[in-house]
């Protein structure tokens, strides 16, 4: 299945006023809003909706609490939806909505829908890094931010009791790519038609949660510039800003009041299927570097072997709890 990337992320919130507050101060901008549901555009077209928890047109809860109740995957066009729902229709219920969009649930429970999203590949300014020998930016400054204006949705994080499951449906029905895994953990996955090193990652875990949805900023200056205004905005982080070794992405998180947290992100891994997935000890892949270093993030590089063989060998079997 060719997989565009997430085309929107549905949530269902207790306090649609202050959620709304929040992805205003993260530097998304509002598309539609009422009394009911608010709606939030980036500059690749993908979308982040808020409703009310109890709003009847939202799918059942997957989780406790306030968070994602859908989470919407893109296709290019009309015959790859067509692919999607005579595969899945095979063993589970889907149904289509008005709009022409599909509904079903993972392998975990998890709500998913399927669009078709003509993707934009949003435009980035950029101010080129210089080094004492590669000078990329001559004459000019740096481009300065008063906050941040994601531009694309890079990824979400689940924990589940059913990783393993959840893991190979999507690579097995859904055609992702796994591009790393945690040992003992979880696995990344990209889309096949999308290059970022991860789209969803999944993890086990005694219950389901939401750990976060990651907003893709175009530099680690607009993410610094971002992690500031949220402060400003009394919106204050629970985490050091860093960079992850798997994925090498830059990183900030913000609680969120819509559920879980929100992260921006800048400089991570891009790649393709020439891409050799590898095996990494949790501490040791989660940080590079913060500015207080967690305990165990100093295990060896040798905490770090290639994939060989299938993603399941790596996880836990039975109920994680």
């Amino acid at each position: 299945m060719n997989i565009n990337g997430i085309a929107r992320v549905t949530y269902g919130v207790s306090d649609l006023e202050r959620s709304t507050a929040f992805f205003l101060d993260l530097g998304l901008t509002a598309s539609a809003a009422d009394a009911d549901h608010s709606v939030f555009t980036l500059a690749e077209g993908s979308a982040v909706e808020l409703r009310r928890a109890d709003d009847p047109a939202l799918p059942e809860p997957f989780l406790a609490g306030d968070g994602p109740r859908e989470l919407t995957w893109g296709v290019p066009d009309a015959a790859e939806l067509r692919k999607v729902r005579a595969d899945l229709e095979r063993d589970r219920p889907v149904t289509q909505a008005a709009d022409g969009s599909l509904h079903t649930r993972d392998d975990a429970g998890l709500a998913i829908a399927f669009q078709v999203y003509e993707r934009r590949e949003p435009y980035v300014a950029g101010s080129p890094e210089n080094s004492p020998s590669v000078v990329r930016r001559f004459n000019r400054r740096r481009r300065w931010y008063d906050r941040a204006e994601p531009k694309i949705l890079f990824h979400a994080v689940f924990g589940t009791p059913r990783a393993a499951d959840a893991i190979a449906f999507y690579t097995e029905r859904l055609g992702f790519r796994v591009t790393d895994v945690l040992r003992g953990k979880g696995a990344f996955l990209r889309a096949a038609g999308r290059s970022e090193h991860h789209n969803l990652m999944l993890f086990t875990a005694p219950r389901t949660l939401f750990s976060h949805v990651s907003f893709g900023v175009e530099s680690i200056d607009e993410l610094m510039a971002g992690a500031n205004h949220m402060q400003r905005s009394g919106w204050a982080s629970d985490s050091e800003i860093g960079r992850h070794r798997a994925s090498s992405m830059i990183f900030s998180y913000v609680p969120c009041p819509a559920g879980g947290r929100a992260e921006y992100s800048a400089d991570g891994d891009y790649v393709d299927d020439d891409w050799q997935p590898s095996v990494w000890g949790e501490r040791f892949a989660h940080v590079y570097w913060d500015s207080h270093l967690p305990q165990g993030s100093e295990a060896p590089a040798a905490d770090i072997v290639p994939l060989d063989g299938p993603v399941a060998d790596h996880l836990p079997t039975g109920d994680p709890r």
